[in-house]
């Protein structure tokens, strides 16, 4: 992979002069009216409520999640009439996993978002730095203007952490990693691998700049895929909107080794600079390292990447057809290049009728991870169990379909065995517990391994809260009226199927309590030691 080469020049946004394409000047986002890289502003109300300005929009965040207005807004004391996109998602939304990365811009963390049953990466970023809020907004501003798209990484909401100065974005987690990442472990990406990726990622290039957005940094690393072989656009910090089709942009943001001609050179760009560099991505992909000498530090590789014709590989290393894909995306003219929905239809990408590759078994082969789909598998039972009997426990069946047909049950010294008798424990359990009120069973904690000679079984133990719920709660974490700690004995039929029954059943379960609860009829819940196994 090319050294990260970084050149920040804040360059004020211009249109191009009226005329120059046969219509009227426009410009990007920023606009004349104001410096193109200056940060938003930003506003501090009551109740941990932020207001981001960018662009003359207002971002309104808040620890339930965030709003977005419409146009101008009025400061926070004013009102939030003009508010109109809202994605409503707290921190107690969602259960970290684990940290994926930490860097002087904040942290990334994989976490579980239960009422989606899928996991997500959490983006923390300080609101303090003015570089990083520029960036987090541009982000943020994309993702909200972007439907659920395939080629687009999906955006479940943002909200504010008061007591940390941070807001946390939540995306659709890529367990797959990035291009780069793939590159790295595979050296080479086979062609029909690539024409698949490329005939999954171009289609949401064609949306951006169908909607007027340049993304400005498309490179190996921001361009993701799952192990499902779903490719997916990603990093929109430093994407720039414009006003109209016609406009270009002059700000010079990226990295480097991924710029076109134009860019380095200092001149106006549009969509045809986002072409150029997938075309230089999916080549360094191909051969599996980067085309140009990056040795010479970054003004020797400006000079090579504006003067030089692009190094394509020669005959009998490439197809015909990657080589000529390539050659197009990265003319030195601009203006020559290939838009993407034209792209669509090269012959690399069609594969002239050839049966597409099969990006999952591909991904699956060289990128799956069963330690991490494990991990993925116990959050997602357990998160599951815990919520039925929250939400579900009247119902018998649902309760009893967790459970292996001889699954063992003791408590308060009482030995239970089979899956309706257990059912009909934890009925009868909840049933008293809910004349507290609107109880819930939240997942403090969790950790599991593998039973030693049982390849399919696993040991999992849980610290759950019982916390009665209540509608709009964000100040704090709620009160926990009691909580216990579980542990399970878990059979697992299959990594990919979590569906009670079927994917997986609890053989096992014993449960010691930590702070016994009151209850209405039994005095105390929990106030015995009690196991369950």
């Amino acid at each position: 992979m090319p050294p990260k080469l970084f050149l920040n020049v804040n360059a004020s946004v211009q249109s191009l002069r009226p005329g120059a394409f046969g219509g009227g000047g426009g410009g990007d986002d920023e606009g004349s009216r104001t410096a193109a890289l200056l940060a938003p502003s930003i506003e501090i109300g009551h109740n941990g409520t932020l207001k981001l300005y960018k662009s003359h929009q207002a971002f309104e965040f808040n620890p339930l999640g965030m709003k977005q207005a419409e146009g101008p807004a009025a400061p926070l004391g004013e009102g939030v009439g003009g508010l109109r996109t809202s994605y409503k998602i707290s921190e107690h939304d969602v259960r970290i996993v684990r940290t994926l990365g930490s860097g002087a811009s904040g942290v990334v963390q994989k976490a579980f978002l239960p009422r989606e049953s899928r996991f997500v990466a959490i983006k923390k970023i300080s609101v303090l730095e003015r570089d990083k809020r520029h960036q987090l907004m541009n982000d943020i501003k994309a993702l909200c203007a972007a439907p659920p798209l395939d080629g687009l990484i999906r955006f479940y909401g943002a909200y504010h952490s008061a007591d940390r100065g941070q807001i946390a974005v939540v995306l659709e987690y890529m367990d797959g990693g990035s291009l780069s990442d793939l590159v790295a472990r595979v050296k080479q990406v086979p062609e029909p691998v690539l024409a698949a990726i490329a005939a999954r990622t171009l289609p949401a290039l064609a949306y951006m700049h169908s909607h007027r957005m340049v993304h400005r940094d498309i490179k190996p690393a921001n361009i993701l895929i799952n192990t499902e072989g779903q490719p997916k656009v990603s990093d929109f910090g430093i994407s720039a909107f414009m006003d109209t089709t016609i406009a270009q942009c002059n700000t010079f943001l990226g990295t480097v080794t991924y710029m076109s001609p134009e860019r380095l050179a200092g001149e106006p760009y549009s969509f045809s600079a986002d072409i150029w560099a997938l075309g230089l991505a999916l080549l360094e992909c191909a051969t599996g390292k980067y085309p140009y000498d990056a040795s010479g530090g970054a003004i020797q590789l400006m000079m090579q990447l504006m003067e030089e014709e692009c190094p394509l590989p020669p005959d009998g290393q490439c197809s015909p057809e990657l080589r000529d894909f390539v050659a197009q995306c990265m003319r030195r003219d601009p203006w020559k290049r290939p838009s993407a929905e034209q792209l669509m239809r090269h012959p690399f990408v069609t594969q002239q009728g050839r049966p597409p590759a099969d990006l999952r078994a591909f991904m699956r082969r060289h990128v799956y991870d069963a330690t991490e789909k494990l991990e993925d598998a116990v959050a997602i039972l357990t998160q599951r169990f815990y919520n039925n009997l929250s939400y579900n426990w009247r119902d018998s069946d649902s309760i009893a379909a967790y459970y292996a047909s001889d699954a063992q049950v003791c408590y308060d010294g009482e030995k239970l065995k089979g899956r309706y008798t257990a059912a009909k424990h934890w009925h009868g359990l909840m049933r008293q517990v809910s004349a507290l009120g609107d109880i819930v069973l939240i997942v403090e904690q969790v950790d599991h391994q593998p039973l030693a000679g049982a390849a399919d079984t696993v040991l999992i133990q849980t610290r759950v809260s019982v916390v009665k719920e209540t509608p709009g709660q964000v100040s704090s974490d709620p009160e926990a009226l009691g909580c216990f700690v579980d542990s399970l004995c878990v059979r697992i039929a299959s990594l990919d199927n979590m569906l009670p029954g079927s994917g997986f059943a609890l053989h096992s379960h014993m449960t010691r309590w930590e702070k016994p609860l009151a209850a209405a009829r039994r005095g105390m819940l929990g106030g015995q030691k009690c196991r369950v196994q």
